[in-house]
């Protein structure tokens, strides 16, 4: 981080991160801040943020907590299932697959990312990615 712009985050009280997932390398850097920085879960589907995630101080976690209106639920796919109807009338599948704790919280594995590819014969690839991990193939 250069020097100026960590200065100047060591000025703020409270930062909030969005917008995709932070990397070790980053969350590293953070931590050493004396800033409260927070990461946020949501989507544009979502309409705003909902769920928080604490990067750094004594309360840092490598889990995201619902906010208290939000009921999350998992697919049979183990995709993300979101009921958060102070912000958005109807229930929201996600492709991102999650694993969700007793307490409530929950973490992000990977993404689920369906293509259709046409060529001789039809093929449909499921990929769970995080760092392009495993790689299904299915013939139709």
């Amino acid at each position: 981080m250069f020097p100026k712009k960590k200065a100047r985050l060591e000025q703020t009280d409270i930062l909030i991160i969005g917008g995709g997932a932070v990397d070790d390398t980053l969350e590293a850097e953070i931590s050493a801040l004396p800033t409260a920085v927070y990461s946020t879960y949501g989507m544009t589907e979502t309409l705003s943020h909902i769920a928080l995630r604490r990067l750094n101080g004594e309360t840092a976690s490598k889990h995201y907590y619902p906010f208290p209106s939000v009921e999350l639920s998992l697919s049979v796919e183990s995709t993300l299932v979101v009921k958060a109807p102070l912000i958005c009338g109807e229930v929201l599948q996600t492709n991102d697959i999650a694993c969700i704790y007793p307490d409530g919280s929950f973490t992000i594995a990977g993404r689920k990312i369906t293509l259709s590819i046409a060529a001789e014969s039809r093929y449909r690839r499921r990929k769970w990615r995080k760092d392009y991990g495993r790689l299904s193939l299915y013939r139709l």
